[in-house]
């Protein structure tokens, strides 16, 4: 007989949970003003865009009615006008997106590595004959050696 006790029963080890993924830090979001303006934007891209659906197909009514051909012209400038529109509503939320990791690269704190030397000197001025700025900068044949 074991000596543990018969109450406990034994987890098998499927059972545990998989480790979490560490997940990268949230993406801060634009000040009140920018995300006001992007909602802003956003609402009007959307009116115009069905603004635009609808005088599309009461032009279309319109053209098929008289056959004109300036009327369908006019049709499809419409039509190129509101495919803009949708494709500017697309663009909008990339340049949100590109937007917020602009300002998340920004506000992380720089390393060790990428920091700037604090001690910086500029202008050096070598007090000396040319033979001796020479010597210096050219390494001695003992120093070759070692």
């Amino acid at each position: 007989m074991t000596d543990e006790p018969k109450d406990l029963i034994p987890i098998p080890d499927t059972a545990l949970p998989a480790p979490v993924e560490e997940l990268p830090p949230p993406v801060p979001a634009l000040s009140p003003e920018a995300e006001q303006d992007f909602v802003d934007v956003r609402q009007n891209l959307k009116n115009l865009a069905a603004e635009g659906e609808q005088a599309m197909a009461d032009l279309l009514d319109v053209a098929k009615r008289g056959q004109d051909a300036r009327s369908f012209e006019v049709v499809a400038d419409l039509m190129r006008t509101v495919l803009l529109a949708n494709k500017d509503l697309l663009d909008l939320h990339k340049k949100k997106v590109d937007l917020e990791i602009f300002n998340a690269q920004a506000e992380e704190p720089k390393k060790e590595e990428e920091k700037a030397p604090q001690n910086v000197t500029n202008n050096l001025l070598f007090v000396g004959s040319p033979d001796d700025l020479l010597r210096r900068l050219r390494p001695s044949e003992e120093d070759e050696l070692t």
